[in-house]
């Protein structure tokens, strides 16, 4: 990998990393098989089956042999880290997907990848189980949605907040009673929980 294709990587992985829309481009970070530091790229991945196939179209790549050690990873998805495990399909289920995938991309993009395979997408199956045989395919299963981790966090505030306002009803009618005290209790719960929903939203 020259110097130019290095920056541009890293200019890529920097920009998917705060978030920009870049189609079906994502951030993968997973340990190095070796070193163990994390290791991030830019890769492309289609959703499929409640998850994403991801396909090394440069073949044994440096991430792909990380990613099969390692079985799990990270998927940045539009700035968002999204935990994954990945499981590599055999040839045999790979080929058909990989031909289908090339079949269905754009005139640019087919030129482009396509120069990395020596299979045309009207050649019968049989050659592209040779060419997934050296172009590793992986599904990726998300281990936590975002969505699923958002709506935890909004049970927990919704129910911070149904037990504040409970501490406040039962504070003002304590101090209804003339209990000593509950009145300035009322206000200053009052003031500590209206600060705290704030730093929450």
């Amino acid at each position: 990998m020259d110097l130019l294709t290095r920056l541009g990587s890293r200019m890529m992985a920097l920009l998917i990393r705060v978030g920009a829309p870049f189609g079906s481009m994502a951030l993968l970070t997973v340990p190095g098989r070796r070193t163990g530091k994390l290791r991030s790229t830019p890769v492309a991945v289609t959703p499929h089956g409640g998850g994403w196939r991801l396909l090394s179209v440069h073949g044994e790549s440096d991430w792909a042999r990380n990613l099969r050690a390692a079985g799990e990873g990270t998927l940045a998805i539009r700035g968002t880290p999204i935990p994954i495990t990945a499981t590599e399909l055999d040839p045999t289920e790979a080929a058909p997907f990989i031909r289908s995938a090339l079949e269905g991309a754009g005139r640019m993009t087919r030129r482009i990848v396509g120069r990395h395979f020596a299979a045309s997408v009207d050649d019968p199956i049989e050659a592209w189980r040779e060419e997934a045989a050296s172009h590793p395919l992986f599904h990726l299963s998300p281990l936590e949605l975002p969505g699923v981790r958002g709506t935890a966090i909004l049970r927990v505030l919704a129910g911070s907040v149904l037990l504040g306002l409970a501490v406040q009803v039962a504070l003002a009618g304590l101090g209804a009673f003339g209990l000593e005290g509950a009145w300035e209790a009322h206000r200053t719960f009052g003031v500590v929980a209206e600060a705290a929903s704030l730093v929450a939203a």
